[in-house]
């Protein structure tokens, strides 16, 4: 009843609002999981509202804690309220950085009549929470509320600073459509009225669509997702004025507003670099902006009118190429248009239209332009290049944010400098010029070095050189007293500038500075001043100077040999050069040798002049030593031996010059590298080299003293006595002698033993076998016994048998001068396979009969085992395997094959023992004597023959017997007294036989009424092919009178045969009338 009064309600509301509201186009929600979070919705609730109700009803409209009531009428009529409310949400949200506000209106408001004494005075009608707002019509407390509300409410969303409306679509979402308590006969619902584009519904939504509106189903409560997916829709809209009917019936209903191009649902793009490095001129800087599309459904209910990416390029760098990927890195630059506007410097990517409606596009993912730019050549040393990027959505324009590179220039170096020393007039001032361009990777442009030369200083043009740049790469331009060198293009690199200047200056003490400058048009200039200190030339003196022919410092006996002259000279004066009072200086470790000035005469020239004399020394030679000894013992193969090598240099005051110790190991000496051991040197004093047992000491200076070497080595002498001698050599540059010392130790015989293993046959050993070899590590003098040791095992398991170790050729040995051996034998036992087959021959057998077949086998080598057995029988024509017959007494593990001519079993690993299998086989072959020879063998993957055994079985032809029956020619049952005359016969017959059927001992028998005779067999005679059957026929005749004659049968008979013949008479009559009938 319920559900018609529901059914009847919905098609009333189709019929009312089918002509004042447009048909919206209905979407389905591709799934349920996706829903828009109210964390994104605009804010329309209590703490940004402000409320105005109709002065008409404002003593009928109570408020209290966010909820609007209404009274219920007394009188059970319905009630109609026109502009009741009207409520503004205050910046409910931005868009295009421009803040919103929300008006709310309910247009009008019909309370429906209720009667009911139980319900409630009041009920509410708008409720304002929080964040949100609810329409409803609820009970305030208690009893329930049972008049429902049909309320028009209307929109207008402007921006806050100018009042227009705004132009973009929003989506509303009502939530909560259902029907609670009391009030099932009225169904809630939701029905667009004006600025509706399309309505989008969850593939789990329960809502009736019906005359423009969705309208819940019957009573019905939902919470929680249930209440967006299955009773909650979306409503697109065209802009910001729109309109709608809610039904209430005492329950509230959510409503959401949302704004896909609201800054709490659209994404700000990113702009991204590499800024954490340098950028030279040529580089490429790859800028990479980013912006995210919208999820439909989540953030999006219609698709995009535009959206682009864009940017300006900035200056100092040039643009190259640019592409937009996805989030996936693909590149999808086909999708839309890419433009480079050179007279702009921008880049601009456009969405194509149909990618834009593709509503699966729109999955919140990122879209990357990539933009390849080149780095230009700064306009300062170091540039700063900052640049921000755009993204359009729909006329919506968002800046990214700011990111900056860095550029730089060529960096340009000078420095100048001179000898340093004091001048006078006359000499010559070498200077050197060092400039560079430090930044690598890019080039200084016009490039100009400039020197002009002060006054006082006159440059040498021919000595004018320049390194680092080829002929071509520059030019020269000499000026008055000066140069500029012009480089058209300066690389990354380092050069140098060298050239002679000639002192003119007065003769008195004073500075001369010159700069050198370095210009580029790329670059900051740089300079450089060098000074010299001209000095006033004073009366020429002339002065003497010693020093070493090798550099090294003079001894103080020489330098106090050094002549003096105090007399002043004039210029143009001939000096001679005096001679030191000593040519030789006799000192403690050498000998020093004057060799003579740089010249023996000199003119003075306007500057003092100064002889420079020369003094060798010689070194006097150093004096070695060397001594050698081994520790005490009696040493045998194997024994460690410890060298001490003492050596010296005994001549206190020099050094001995790289010094060499060698000492050679002989062979049967093996140096244990470890443990060499140098006393007296540090260890950074010499270097120590180890090559083929031979040991290098190198010192590079060997002062006054005593050393010592000590090693050890290991005698290798093997089983012979050995006399081992080395020698120790030391020299040195400037030794006086190179010195040896030689040490001889004699080594003693010792000798050990050997065992190898051998197969009794020609049978390889196994790696198994051969891996007991034993071993011996004792050494074992002459005359010693030395006894065989037996392997760790003398039995071996393997595939292809047991090896047995039989024995060393003896047990002991004595050591005579060489290396005992010892040679022990093995012998392989394989595998061994019997087989035998019988069957009970006690029975007699005939086709038809099952046989038992017994087949005994064996594996007989104990400690082997055969592998991949295989037992086959072959069965005979005549006989058929019964294969649940077969079993095996003694295996647990084996496998059986069954085929049209036997069978076949298989056994991985046949151990040592006797086994036995039996079956059993049905005789299904002719009846005939003859003899079935099935064959039974076995075989072995690893026994190179098989074995079979044979075995026959007699079947005997089924012996035939012959049988008599009797019947009588007219099917009557024959009595007793015939029956008793058949013959038995209880001979046996085979085929091919012929058997005469045996007469009855009587061929006439008389019975009470008539005699039985006998009339012959159905034949006299029968090959035997089978059992016989002989059958006998008798024949029954009446008696006409009786014995007595008392009695006449003949009328008797008559009136008999006419009764019977009257009475079929009748129902032959009978049957023919029912036939008519």
């Amino acid at each position: 009843m319920r559900k018609g009064i529901i059914l009847l309600i919905l098609v009333i509301m189709v019929l009312c609002g089918a002509g004042s509201a447009e048909a919206l186009t209905e979407e389905k929600i591709p799934t349920n999981n996706t829903v828009a979070s109210p964390d994104t919705r605009l804010k329309t609730g209590l703490s940004n509202a402000v409320w105005e109700i109709n002065p008409a009803y404002r003593s009928q409209v109570t408020y209290s804690g966010g909820s609007f009531y209404i009274p219920r009428d007394r009188t059970g009529a319905s009630r109609t309220y026109t502009d009741l409310i009207t409520v503004t949400y205050k910046d409910a949200g931005k868009i295009n950085g421009r803040s919103i506000d929300v008006k709310m209106n309910i247009d009008k408001l019909v309370q429906t009549k209720e009667l009911d004494s139980r319900t409630t005075d009041k009920g509410e009608f708008l409720k304002l929470w929080s964040e949100e707002t609810s329409l409803s019509s609820y009970k305030m407390s208690g009893k329930g509320y049972k008049c429902t509300h049909t309320i028009d409410v209307s929109y207008e969303i402007t921006y806050g600073d100018s009042g227009e409306i705004v132009e973009y679509p929003f989506f509303q979402a009502a939530v909560d459509i259902d029907t609670k308590q009391n009030v099932a006969s009225v169904a809630e619902g939701f029905k667009q009225i004006r600025g509706y584009t399309r309505y989008y519904t969850y593939p789990a939504c329960v809502l009736i669509r019906s005359g423009g509106g969705f309208y819940s189903p019957s009573q019905l409560e939902t919470s929680g997702r249930d209440s967006w997916t299955k009773t909650g829709l979306y409503a697109t809209t065209e802009n910001g004025s729109f309109k709608s009917t809610h039904y209430l019936t005492n329950c509230r209903t959510e409503i959401y507003l949302f704004n896909q191009y609201a800054e709490s649902l659209i994404d700000r793009p990113s702009l991204s670099v590499d800024s954490s490095r340098v950028y030279r001129q040529g580089e490429e800087i790859l800028w990479e902006v980013k912006q995210r599309i919208g999820e439909f459904f989540v953030t999006v209910m219609s698709p995009y009118d535009l959206f682009s990416i864009s940017d300006d390029i900035p200056g100092a760098v040039s643009y190259k190429s640019a592409e937009v990927t996805d989030e996936k890195g693909r590149n999808v630059t086909h999708l839309g248009t890419l433009k480079y506007d050179e007279s702009k410097r921008e880049v601009t990517f456009r969405f194509g239209e149909e990618f834009l409606r593709d509503k699966s596009v729109y999955d919140g993912s990122v879209y990357t332009m990539r933009i390849k730019t080149e780095a230009e050549a700064p306009r300062e040393p170091v540039e700063t290049v900052q640049n921000t990027a755009r993204s359009e959505i729909s006329g919506i324009i968002m800046e990214t944010n700011l990111q900056a590179v860095t550029i730089e220039a060529p960096e340009l170096s000078v420095q100048k400098t001179n000898t340093g020393k004091e001048y006078y007039r006359g000499e010559r001032v070498t200077y050197k010029i060092t400039f560079s361009q430090r930044t690598e990777g890019v080039t200084a442009e016009n490039a100009a070095l400039r020197d002009i030369l002060p006054e006082g200083l006159r440059l040498d043009r021919e000595t004018v050189s320049l390194t680092g740049l080829e002929e071509g790469e520059y030019t020269v331009k000499f000026e008055d007293n000066g140069y500029e060198i012009n480089i058209e293009r300066l690389e990354y690199g380092e050069y140098t500038l060298t050239y002679e200047a000639k002192v003119d200056a007065e003769d008195r003490a004073q500075t001369l500075t010159n700069t050198a400058v370095i210009t580029a048009s790329n670059a900051e200039r740089k300079e450089h001043s060098s000074n010299i200190r001209v000095m006033e030339i004073p009366k020429f003196a002339v002065r003497y100077s010693f020093v070493s022919t090798d550099g090294s410092p003079l001894p103080q006996e020489v330098i106090e040999l050094v002549p003096e002259d105090m007399t002043e000279y004039a210029g143009g004066t001939e000096v001679k050069a005096a001679a030191p009072e000593k040519d030789q200086v006799d000192g403690i470790t050498g000998l020093w040798t004057f060799e003579g000035y740089d010249r023996e005469k000199a003119v003075i020239e306007g500057e003092n002049l100064l002889f420079t004399g020369a003094w060798k020394y010689t070194e006097y030679p150093a004096v070695l030593s060397v001594e050698k000894k081994a520790s005490e013992g009696v040493y045998y193969h194997g024994d460690e031996i410890t060298y001490t090598v003492d050596f010296a240099q005994e001549l206190e005051g020099i050094e001995g010059k790289n010094v060499i110790l060698k000492d050679r190991l002989p062979e049967g000496l093996e140096l244990d590298e470890k443990s060499l051991l140098i006393t007296g040197l540090e260890k950074d004093m010499y270097e120590a080299e180890i090559t083929d047992n031979e040991i290098l000491i190198k010192i590079p200076s060997l002062g006054f003293g005593e050393y010592s070497l000590i090693y050890k080595a290991e005698a290798a002498t093997g089983q012979n006595a050995a006399s081992l001698t080395n020698t120790a050599v030391l020299s040195a540059d400037n030794g006086r002698e190179t010195v040896t010392a030689t040490e001889t130790v004699d080594i003693q015989g010792r000798f050990g033993v050997e065992y190898d293993f051998r197969s009794a046959d020609e049978t390889p050993l196994p790696e198994a076998v051969e891996r007991l070899v034993p071993e011996d590590k004792g050494w074992y003098r002459t005359g010693e016994t030395a006894k065989a040791k037996e392997p760790e095992k003398t039995e071996v398991i393997l595939d292809e048998g047991m090896w047995k170790f039989e024995g060393y050729e003896t047990d002991e040995k004595t050591v005579e001068e060489e290396n005992v051996s010892f040679s022990g034998s093995w012998r392989l036992s394989r595998p061994e396979l019997s087989i035998s087959k019988d069957h009970d021959r006690t029975k007699a057998y005939y086709s038809g009969d099952i046989a038992e077949y017994e087949i005994a086998f064996s594996q007989n080598t104990k400690g082997a085992y055969g592998l991949d057995v295989r037992i086959i029988d072959i069965i005979p024509e005549g006989e058929r395997v019964l294969e649940d017959s077969i079993a095996i007494r003694g295996v647990e593990d084996y496998e059986t094959r069954v085929t049209d001519k036997g069978f076949e079993i298989i056994i991985d690993r046949l151990e040592y023992g006797d086994y036995t299998l039996t079956y059993q086989c049905e005789i299904n072959g002719p009846d005939r004597e003859q003899t079935l020879v099935n064959t039974a063998e076995i075989k072995a993957s690893n026994v190179e023959n098989s074995q079979e055994a044979l075995s026959g079985l007699t079947v005997l032809e089924i012996p035939k017997l012959v049988k008599y029956e009797f019947c009588s020619d007219n099917g009557k049952r024959l009595p007793l007294e015939v029956t008793a005359l058949v013959p038995e016969d209880g001979d046996v017959y085979y085929r091919g036989d012929v058997v005469r059927a045996v007469r009855p001992e009587a061929e006439s028998v008389k019975v009470t009424g008539g005699t039985w005779r006998f009339t012959g067999y159905d034949k006299e005679k029968k090959t035997v092919e089978d059992n016989v059957l002989f059958v006998g026929t008798w024949t029954y005749t009446m008696d006409i009178f009786s014995k007595t004659g008392d009695s006449i049968l003949l009328p008797a008979l008559f009136l008999t045969i006419m009764a019977i013949a009257a009475v079929s008479g009748a129902l032959a009559a009978g049957g023919r009338k029912r036939d008519r009938r």
